[in-house]
């Protein structure tokens, strides 16, 4: 995956790459024996990135397709994205040597990058399988509307890859087996997307401390028992019901906020660092007004929106031959992505 990220000083570098630590866990045993046949390594060391730049020559070589895709897959270590990685990273730690390993709620507006920080934890520490058995660092699953106890239940067994039984089982019966599987498998952390569903659309909630309904005080038993780093990932909503439930703040106290940017020198910063990331041989300026303006004008600053619209521009330019984005690629991109007329940069011509 293509890299770039902003250091601690808000400064963007040029085209630099990300060195990733070791998280060293504290399981059972000795943390360091290598692996065997028969047992994984368990360890909480986190897959490498690969060189940002190298990832980047390799891609302006590739396929229209190829190049589009990569431009997808670029991480935007935003303030909040960074907060968030090294929160969920503590957390995972923390479950192999307190009893109460706390967790984070992250929140944001859809394509602000919450489903990208649980894939990303997934590829950073991915399952690892030996002869007898598998360590599974993450466990993710993704909440329903309407969510039960069960589907809940049936998610996280499924993310550690046990299939589904062969008996009716009991509540409390499957409730043992996601206790096991989560022990078996080493897990050190639950991340839950679209958590905002924990908050029930129907039924009295007279209770302040049970605003989650029945799947909550599922999740809150399930913490207290597995000892493993919970994370939440959902819309503002969530902020709201984690604010009014006392049971739910006192488990998990952080809470991250991933916000849309505005149309500023943050935003241009943001643009400059993309323009030199982008699997194209020459910048385009990117971050000049009123280019950045309009970029702005039809993402809003959301980061998915930016990387949908910036891949089909790569993909128009790639198909086109040219060594550099031009205005006419952003025209055309516009116009395929259905967006409204008129176009900023200018009318399309089929």
């Amino acid at each position: 995956m293509a890299l770039f990220q902003f250091p601690p000083d808000g400064r963007p570098p040029r085209h630099s790459s990300t060195s990733s630590g070791s998280i060293r866990s504290a399981t059972a045993g000795s943390p360091d024996i290598p692996p065997t046949l028969f047992e994984p390594d368990h360890r909480l060391i986190p897959e490498p990135d690969p060189p940002a730049e190298a990832s980047r020559g390799a891609a302006i070589g590739g396929s229209p397709a190829e190049r589009a895709q990569y431009v997808l897959d670029l991480t935007i270590y935003t303030d909040g994205f960074m907060q968030a990685l090294a929160s969920i990273e503590t957390t995972m730690a923390r479950a192999s040597e307190l009893s109460a390993p706390g967790g984070t709620i992250v929140i944001g507006e859809g394509g602000t990058g919450k489903t990208f920080i649980l894939r990303r934890m997934l590829r950073r520490y991915p399952a690892r399988q030996s002869k007898l058995k598998s360590f599974f660092p993450v466990a993710a699953i993704q909440l329903t509307e309407k969510p039960t106890t069960e589907d809940v239940k049936a998610a996280i067994l499924k993310s550690l890859g046990h299939a589904g039984p062969l008996k009716l089982l009991t509540s409390s019966e499957r409730a043992e087996d996601v206790m096991r599987a989560l022990t078996q498998c080493r897990t050190h952390a639950l991340l839950i997307d679209e958590a905002h569903h924990l908050q029930p659309t129907r039924g009295t909630r007279k209770n302040a401390d049970r605003l989650a309904g029945p799947v909550g005080d599922y999740l809150k038993s399930l913490y207290d028992r597995a000892k493993i780093g919970f994370v939440f990932l959902g819309k503002p909503s969530l902020a709201e019901l984690f604010d009014l439930d006392g049971q739910l703040s006192s488990r998990w106290p952080g809470h991250i906020t991933l916000a849309q940017y505005a149309c500023d020198e943050r935003w241009c910063m943001t643009l400059d660092v993309l323009d030199e990331s982008l699997p194209m041989a020459e910048t385009a300026g990117l971050a000049k007004v009123p280019l950045a303006e309009k970029i702005h004008k039809i993402t809003h600053g959301n980061f998915r929106r930016l990387k949908y619209f910036l891949s089909e521009a790569v993909r128009q330019a790639a198909i086109d031959g040219a060594v550099r984005l031009e205005e006419k690629h952003l025209r055309t991109a516009y116009y395929l992505q259905g967006l409204p007329v008129p176009n900023p940069f200018g009318e399309h011509m089929p």
